[in-house]
């Protein structure tokens, strides 16, 4: 498989491009909403029914995601198939791009389709995988910095790219925030391989901060300056995560490809590699190690936060795959990543599960999955309550949201507890009452008991919600 894919032609290209969208198709409909996607629909759909990001929504959200969540809401509504199909469009694109950026600037010295078949793959290693996510959507930006990157090492270069460096790393941030870590990537690559001037490095830095500076002045322009730092990156400082898969369990999902960047890496020398082309190799493993530190820049965490690791990771897996002497061993691998990939994203999906049987050993029998618990939407009391109807959830699962909408600017329940944290703070219920004032919930669906201590402290409130007999946490409105 690896030598047929070896050698670049239209035929090729089209029977990849095939290869990788049906790894994908079965999820196109069948795919239960995400948590986190679910969130993302909210706030296009918050922006379009006229409420402002941030002081009207309070969710940890790149501005220019949402401003893409927006407009996709505008089309397509609360259409989880019309996400999927772009999501999968972008990959194909992104894959085309990894591909024609190596071979453009010579990185492996065969024209090949591996690189683009292997970013494919490994972009459909788990379920939010398959979905648009701000993650996703930063890649194609963090590729054109490893297209700058590329070119200001190269020995022939005669263009100074610094500048749109610097300008993609904070357009790539203000769609996705962990990104901003990738500036060490170009610092560190320029400080050891090239002559690169201080005064480059400053314009790199400014370019960067120029490109965030105009989205803060923005916000500032309509008084939500505040409001966007609370909610873009205060979070970063609270050093709390929030695990939708637990964190062993995703590196499970990347074992395959993890194992093949270090053999990969074992095999750093080989023979008839140029010195640019060692250069590059060594710019991809400081890309997966920051890489690795970005995983962690954001305050919620699932596969999808290894998105754009993957970049770098892609790069040493097909480098290894073009060079690994082990005929055998590497076809071996290489259909091991699709495989892996295909077991992981339908694992759920399918209800597949590892099954070890213990009766020898006069054990229970050992049955294994992916606990998805946090990442799939479930209804946490029936719709037939909240469908059509305006609702707040206090917690973090947003199910009952697939059928209704958001009343209130309490999306993310962590940033919430900057007011349901502090009932005892008089300004704080007077901010909360002012926020229900504006958009009355019709149902309250209470996951962490925060209600009777809401109601304690703004009583007027308590009489307009009637408890539900059969659903403790569920609160309705009274009919005026």
């Amino acid at each position: 498989m690896v030598r047929f894919f070896q050698i670049d032609t239209t035929f090729r290209i089209l029977f990849a491009f095939l290869l990788l969208l049906i790894i994908r198709l079965p999820a196109f409909g069948t795919l239960e909403v995400l948590n986190p996607q679910m969130g993302w629909f909210l706030v296009g759909e918050r922006i379009h029914q006229g409420y402002q990001l941030y002081t009207e929504t309070w969710e940890n959200i790149s501005p220019l995601s949402a401003t893409v969540f927006w407009i996709l809401h505008s089309i397509f509504g609360k259409s989880p198939l019309a996400h999927q199909i772009l999501a999968t469009l972008l990959v194909l694109l992104q894959a085309y791009m990894f591909n024609h950026i190596l071979k453009r600037y010579q990185i492996f010295s065969e024209r090949t389709l591996v690189p683009m078949l292997v970013y494919g793959v490994l972009m459909t290693s788990f379920m939010d995988f398959l979905v648009l996510s701000p993650a996703l959507i930063a890649n194609t930006f963090l590729l054109f910095i490893m297209r700058y990157i590329f070119m200001q090492i190269s020995e022939k270069r005669r263009y100074n790219g610094v500048f749109e460096i610097g300008a993609y790393l904070g357009i790539s941030t203000l769609f996705y925030l962990p990104s901003f870590w990738f500036l060490l990537v170009p610092a560190l690559s320029f400080a050891l391989y090239t002559d690169t001037k201080f005064r480059d490095y400053i314009l790199m830095f400014l370019a960067f901060f120029f490109t965030l500076g105009v989205a803060f002045l923005g916000f500032y322009m309509v008084d939500a300056e505040y409001d966007f730092y609370l909610s873009f990156f205060y979070p970063l400082f609270l050093f709390r995560i929030y695990f939708y898969v637990p964190f062993f369990e995703i590196l499970l999902i990347f074992a395959l490809p993890i194992t093949i960047f270090v053999l990969s890496i074992l095999a750093i020398t080989i023979k008839g590699v140029t010195n640019y082309q060692n250069r590059c190799q060594t710019i991809m493993i400081i890309w997966v190690l920051v890489g690795v530190v970005a995983i962690f820049g954001g305050n919620k965490i699932s596969a999808f936060s290894f998105m754009p690791l993957l970049i770098g990771l892609s790069f040493l897996v097909s480098q290894y795959f073009m060079y690994a002497r082990t005929y055998w061993l590497r076809e071996m691998l290489f259909i091991g990543i699709f495989a892996n990939a295909c077991f992981f994203s339908y694992m759920h999906l399918y209800q597949i599960r590892i099954h070890i049987p213990l009766a020898w050993a006069d054990m229970a029998d050992f049955e294994w999955q992916i606990d998805t618990k946090k990442l799939i939407t479930k209804e946490n009391i029936p719709y037939k309550y909240t469908t059509g109807k305006k609702i707040i959830i206090l917690g973090e699962s947003l199910g009952n949201y697939h059928k209704a909408s958001l009343a209130t600017p309490y999306l993310d329940w962590q940033m919430a507890q900057r007011h349901f944290a502090n009932l005892d703070k008089y300004n704080i219920i007077i901010e909360i009452h002012k926020n229900f004032q504006k958009n009355m919930p019709d149902v309250i669906i209470d996951e962490k008991k925060f209600v009777p201590k809401l109601f304690a402290a703004i009583p007027v409130l308590a009489q307009k919600y009637q408890k539900s007999t059969q659903y403790p946490q569920l609160y309705i409105r009274k009919t005026p």
